[in-house]
């Protein structure tokens, strides 16, 4: 079966989660392609009609219905079903990752199908702009509308379908903005937490850990997925916000551990399957700093990571994803953390494709995601 993945400002990153997802629940990947942020793929499996919400960099996905040059699609659609909604008037977008030409070709043949068909309805634009981490910018959806199509270009063949399954932002920023505990400036972002769970490769039954948990946005997204969690902050503050956030999920209390300690120090008596966190990333900075500042907070970092990944090798079982600090310098670009210090003083080794920079041009202090294994 062929999808489209319409993915989120990231490509990159998302592209990597969506394989390792597929990856870690034993579905092949027979090959895909990547045009800007759409992610045409081709699987030996039907995609669930939720398994959207299993990620956290994809926008929205749908399935291929048709696919050759121009007159084969048409001529494929004719015994195919364009519309199921109850109401005769509607409007729809037509996703393009395609050319022009071709999406005028099948404007025009959606357009005559539809007035065959009796139906009233209007073709919208693209309204939005999502600039991605390239400094590339591509259309997306800017209003609501009530059905979406796509078309995607690959050599000589073009495909199209319809977009099936959209995220609920809603739901997410429920999660985000209605918890009772929250820090805007500190915590990780629900989709970011997702993806680097899926990155981990952890599924449904295993157990991860955050040694930084803050008020516990990772361990949360985990818990949703049905991954037992350890929650450790040295911050007595955090993690009271933490168990207050967890218990207003409702998640079930043997489902998660929380401990206010040190995790350069503190002991674990039971294996994780992975390590998934987002460690203090530095001083709130509102101008750039000096380069003896950045070396000096990259090298705190590096220490940090050290001291936690030593303390807690002998209990990991496969992965470890975490986010570095990126710090942009005076010659505007970014620096990072010495990853080769530390794989060589914990033994661990680098996934390869990492890491993979978040950040945006504003920003002074983004990310960089790593992915290391043992």
């Amino acid at each position: 079966m062929k999808y489209l993945f319409i993915l989120g400002r990231n490509p990159e990153l998302s592209l990597k989660e969506v394989l390792s997802y597929f990856e870690k629940e034993r579905i092949k990947v027979n090959e895909f392609s990547l045009n800007l942020n759409g992610l045409l793929i081709d699987i030996n499996f039907n995609l669930s009609p939720k398994i959207i919400n299993e990620f956290g960099g994809v926008i929205s996905i749908g399935k291929v219905l048709s696919q050759g040059d121009i007159k084969e699609i048409t001529k494929n659609l004719e015994n195919i079903s364009l519309y199921s909604g109850t109401k005769n008037n509607f409007s729809y977008v037509i996703w393009n990752y395609s050319d022009d030409d071709n999406l005028s070709s099948i404007s025009d043949y959606l357009k005559s199908r539809f007035r065959s068909e009796k139906l009233k309805t209007s073709l919208k634009p693209l309204t939005g702009n999502l600039e991605l981490q390239n400094g590339k910018n591509t259309r997306i959806v800017g209003n609501i509308v009530e059905t979406q199509y796509f078309i995607f270009s690959l050599e000589k063949t073009i495909y199209f379908g319809m977009i099936d399954q959209t995220t609920d932002y809603k739901e997410i920023e429920r999660r985000d903005m209605h918890k009772p505990v929250r820090r805007e400036e500190l915590a990780i972002s629900p989709r970011l937490a997702k993806i680097m769970i899926n990155l981990s490769q952890s599924i449904k039954g295993e157990r991860i850990l955050d040694p930084f948990c803050g008020i516990g946005v990772i361990l949360s997204e985990a818990l949703i997925k049905d991954i037992s969690v350890i929650g450790i902050d040295i911050d007595k503050m955090a993690v009271d916000g933490a168990t207050q956030n967890l218990s207003w999920n409702k998640f079930p209390s043997n489902k998660y551990k929380l401990f206010s300690r040190d995790s350069r120090k503190f002991s674990l008596n039971q294996n994780i399957n992975a390590i998934v966190t987002e460690p203090d990333l530095g001083n709130l900075l509102r101008k750039i700093p000096s380069n003896d500042e950045t070396r000096q907070t990259l090298t705190d970092f590096e220490n940090l990571m050290i001291d936690v990944l030593s303390n807690y090798k002998n209990n990991l079982l496969n992965r470890v994803v975490f986010s570095a600090p990126f710090i942009k310098t005076k010659s505007n670009k970014y620096a990072g953390c010495d990853i080769n210090k530390i794989l060589q003083q914990t033994g661990l080794k680098l996934v390869e494709g990492f890491p993979i920079a978040d950040y945006r041009s504003q920003q002074i202090v983004g990310r960089q995601i790593f992915v290391l294994e043992k």
